[in-house]
């Protein structure tokens, strides 16, 4: 659970935390505290409302329902192909999900602010 405890130098750095279970890591109950703070501090941070929101780094989805009533488009980028599944389930399917590498993000320089 959290960090990897061994790394397999074969495998892409997007690839590392596939196997994870965050939600089990989430459910216990420091973790809930933490999560309930987060999502507080994000709510505080974010506008109440936008057009777009690029979440980098989704995960499973976890911060989602701070955000995704509040902006017209939300895009969900992770290096995992499962967690971005399962934040497609959690969210269902309202969001753009799109699975890539952080260091070589696949926009278009402006692209976003055209969408």
């Amino acid at each position: 659970m959290g960090i990897p405890s061994r790394i397999d130098p074969n495998k892409q750095s997007y690839e590392l935390y596939d196997e994870l279970d965050y939600k089990d890591f989430w459910s216990g109950w420091q973790q809930r505290k933490l999560n309930q703070a987060e999502h507080a501090i994000v709510n505080q941070m974010l506008p109440k409302s936008g057009r777009r929101l690029l979440d980098l780094g989704c995960g499973y989805g976890r911060l989602t329902e701070s955000y995704l009533q509040q902006f017209s488009k939300v895009i969900m980028f992770d290096g995992s192909i499962p967690f971005l599944q399962e934040a497609r389930l959690q969210t269902n399917n309202k969001a753009i999900y799109i699975a890539g590498d952080v260091q070589r993000l696949p926009f278009i320089a402006g692209l976003l602010m055209l969408y």
